[in-house]
């Protein structure tokens, strides 16, 4: 009861124009309220939750734009002041950033969330706005614009790209009118979805037909997707407003307001980099606030046909190697002429690698589409952007289940610094089934880099801690198998981070080691003896050279379409980091194999000549 109770005072006190005829009934809504110290939020009941556009099951909420003069209805002035006193001096703030901060689009509680928006929406006033901007005492950094400019006004917006051309075509094909209730992200906070011969909570209604099963389950995801969207506009509706908020006060020489609040922005990133040039050196700031701007994005076209670099192409596609190999990439290059057999081997890769599977599918399943348009919600949001290592995300808008993934090489291990591409895939029975993963950054099909990472691109995951191994039995273990063991022992995260973050941060953190050989089942045994380390070191040395030649040199000259901007970037921002480790590697090599010293150190010199042309 106490955060309608609290939205009911904000509403009635700051002036917020919710009229009784066309809003929720607030005093009407209950909450299941949990024992002091709980840490979950208590959820909205069994009303409340039915709703899939707000909390209450009948009544939108309409959502209504920062210029709306009703947002600014006069109130009393003593009524305002001791409303806003009160809330600053209590701890409702405190309260309202640390819940905003786990808002999620991946778990259940969708009409809690709507509820918090909605008290968001209520302090967009002029009175109020000042709680919105300024951070906790002694607190820097943790104040709710921080929170919704960028991340949940990011977050909101893949939400409402991934899903709303898929929402509006299901309800047009069902003769519903989803414009009616809301077309853009400013608009209506309700979506209610369904058809109109059923009532709110999914049951059908007085004289109509019982639905099968499977009409059921549709409009229910139709129902989640809208509640959703619901969700999506309110933030986008807020964001907006903290937005004005943020440039007005950045007007008034509130110094860098506007700057942290939205992040760097494109010319602040163009001169950022440009200044980078000279030195080719970059503060971890820097570097993470320019590669967040390509973290996740969605490509516009397929993504079927983009990828690889022509050699590599070459080799995967028709298995040459040598003068065959050179003549293809050399014909390419506008150096030569390709037989159509060689020309069709080497275009075949460029190719994503699960095009047949998406070819052969007839429809794009709705279970699918709502799971997948949350999990793209959490993206940026859970997977890391570091100095250290980032991973990155392309989606086909048009073909959902087809993504693109690089994962740079964490630091101080044989990949440090590299580029690994990967393609995903998530068939027609997702979530029900994990999702496909293949390695591209092979050599073309010469350089296994992991005892679980194939050179045919195949990926594999050995559990590392004795945690892990007790749990999966010790067992070596398909990377199809992550997906049902992530939902025995990720108890911290469970329904928080979707399947994809699980397995790329597994791969991230569980393959991308410092001492790959000992992935390798029952190698673990020697990890402290002489002859342990001893393989390891000799072990590392094809990830060394790969690393620099393949992850590196090759992705550089030809890299990625759908990643090209972002490995620019990386390379130039990293570009003395990555010649300091690989110096490191030559002179480590030195010491044990000086045959293997000289093969890097040619190898990075050409790597340098590269860097220095970024």
């Amino acid at each position: 009861m106490q955060l309608q109770q609290v939205l009911q005072v904000l509403t009635t006190a700051i002036g917020h124009d919710l009229d009784p005829a066309n809003s929720p009934e607030i005093d009407t809504m209950d909450v299941d309220v949990q024992p002091a110290g709980s840490k979950e939020p208590p959820p909205l009941n069994r009303q409340a939750s039915s709703c899939p556009g707000g909390p209450h099951p009948t009544k939108p909420v309409p959502s209504k734009s920062p210029e709306d003069p009703s947002l600014h209805k006069a109130v009393p002035t003593t009524t305002l002041a001791a409303c806003v006193a009160l809330i600053r001096d209590s701890c409702f703030l405190p309260f309202l950033i640390r819940e905003l901060n786990g808002t999620t689009f991946t778990d259940s509680r969708t009409s809690y969330y709507t509820t918090l928006m909605l008290l968001v929406r209520a302090l967009c006033n002029p009175a109020a706005a000042h709680l919105l901007l300024t951070d906790l005492p002694g607190q820097v950094g943790s104040s709710v614009r921080r929170i919704f400019l960028p991340e949940l006004h990011t977050m909101a917006n893949h939400f409402i790209r991934a899903s709303r051309p898929f929402y509006d075509a299901e309800m047009n094909s069902s003769g519903s009118n989803p414009s009616g209730a809301s077309s853009s992200a400013g608009g209506s906070a309700t979506h209610a979805g369904g058809s109109s011969s059923a009532a709110a909570d999914g049951t059908p209604a007085s004289g109509a037909k019982p639905q099968s099963k499977t009409a059921s389950a549709q409009a229910t995801n139709i129902q989640e997707l809208g509640a959703g969207l619901a969700l999506a506009d309110l933030i986008v509706s807020c964001s907006s407003y903290i937005s004005d908020l943020v440039e007005k006060d950045a007007r008034a020489g509130a110094g860098e307001a506007a700057a942290e609040a939205g992040g760097t922005s494109c010319s602040a990133m163009d001169a950022t980099v440009g200044a980078l040039d000279g030195s080719g050196s970059a503060e971890p700031e820097d570097y993470c606030a320019c590669m967040k701007q390509f973290q996740v994005k969605g490509m516009k076209g397929r993504m079927g046909l983009g990828g690889a670099g022509k050699r590599e192409a070459a080799v995967e596609a028709g298995g040459m190697s040598g003068p065959a190999m050179d003549a293809t990439v050399g014909a390419l290059d506008g150096s030569g002429s390709a037989e159509p057999e060689d020309y069709c081997a080497c275009m075949k890769q460029f190719q994503y690698a699960f095009k047949s599977d998406v070819s052969s599918e007839n429809c794009q399943p709705m279970s699918r589409q709502v799971r997948l348009a949350k999990e793209l919600a959490g993206l940026q949001k859970f997977l890391p952007i570091t100095e250290s290592s980032s991973i990155l995300v392309r989606i086909d808008e048009q073909q959902m289940m087809v993504w693109k993934v690089l994962i740079t090489g964490p630091e101080d291990t044989p990949y440090d610094g590299g580029c690994f591409v990967f393609d995903m895939y998530f068939p027609s029975t997702y979530p029900s089934v994990p999702p496909k993963l293949l390695l591209k950054t092979t050599g073309g099909k010469t350089v296994r880099f992991n005892p679980n990472l194939y050179d045919c691109g195949k990926v594999f995951l050995v559990p590392q801690s004795r945690f892990y191994i007790r749990a999966f039995g010790g067992e070596h273990i398909l990377l199809s198998n992550i997906f049902q063991g992530f939902k025995l022992v990720s108890n911290i995260c469970q329904g928080i981070l979707g399947a994809p973050v699980k397995v790329l941060l597994s791969i991230q953190s569980l393959i991308l080691v410092p001492a790959p050989y000992f992935n390798e089942p029952g190698f673990e045994q020697t990890i402290d003896t002489k002859e342990g380390k001893s393989a390891s070191r000799q072990y590392n040395k094809a990830i060394h050279i790969g690393t620099i030649r393949y992850a590196m040199m090759d992705l550089l000259k030809h890299p990625p379409a759908e990643f090209a901007d972002a490995i620019k970037n990386h390379f130039r921002l990293r570009r003395d980091y990555i010649l300091k480790t690989t110096q490191m590697w030559v002179d480590e090599a030195h010491e044990f194999d000086k045959a293997h010293s000289e093969q890097l150190k040619a190898y990075r010199e050409r790597l340098k000549q590269q860097l220095e042309e970024l």
